[in-house]
């Protein structure tokens, strides 16, 4: 399979740098739910604190579904 983006140049800079970034943003976004699982897991946090994480890294796995 063969995908072609097309994109007016420069009027369409920033999405052509989204579409080929796209891989930076997604490693992020996986480096920052696995610090959420390692604090939520062995660190020593209080229960608002646990609460708040658990809220974050479940709006980052529902905007992602």
């Amino acid at each position: 399979m063969k995908v072609t983006l097309d994109f007016n140049f420069p009027e369409e800079r920033e999405e052509m740098e989204f579409a080929v970034s796209g891989y930076k943003y997604f490693a992020v976004i996986q480096d920052v739910k696995k610090y959420i699982r390692t604090k939520i897991k062995c660190g020593e946090l209080s229960s608002n604190e646990r609460k708040l994480l658990e809220e974050i890294g479940g709006l980052i796995d529902k905007e992602l579904s």
